[in-house]
């Protein structure tokens, strides 16, 4: 599995997360937190990948 296949997974599951209503809210706040930083890290890698195909 690759870094970015990791994290698209890690993103749905956290989205999940976030979005259940069943969890105790401080729990889908740390769950939240933790989702923009993977989106974050994803969109690194994207930008890294389209930088590489350029040059």
């Amino acid at each position: 599995m690759t870094d970015e296949e990791y994290l698209r997974k890690r993103i749905k599951d956290l989205e999940n997360a976030v979005l259940d209503s069943s969890l105790p809210m401080k729990l889908r706040k740390n769950q939240a937190y933790a989702l923009l930083g993977y989106r974050q890290d994803l969109e690194k890698i994207l930008s890294d990948n389209s930088n590489s195909i350029i040059i």
